[in-house]
């Protein structure tokens, strides 16, 4: 796509379309933490730059793993993923 305003000409096509997005998660509900992990990881792989702010009982995701919510896996494929897991 190209625009043009007055003499200035500006092609849209080749910039990159990044967005940069930062999920708070504050929950001590495994499922709420395992979504919002899962979430960041999908757009991750959409090249989108991703930060994860865990508040509250949040930090202790690791305690709230179980087998049907794998806290830790997600995290880990998140963090190795390039994204930012702060706290």
């Amino acid at each position: 796509m190209v625009f043009h305003s007055g003499n200035s000409r500006y092609d849209y096509s080749n910039e990159e379309k990044k967005m940069k997005i930062t999920l708070m998660i504050c929950s001590a509900t495994a499922e709420v933490v395992w979504n919002a992990f899962r979430l960041a990881n999908m757009m991750l792989e959409g090249m989108d730059d991703v930060t994860i702010f865990l508040n509250g009982p949040s930090v202790r995701y690791t305690e709230l793993a179980t087998e049907q919510f794998p806290l830790n896996e997600l995290a880990k494929i998140f963090t190795l993923s390039e994204g930012r897991l702060l706290a």
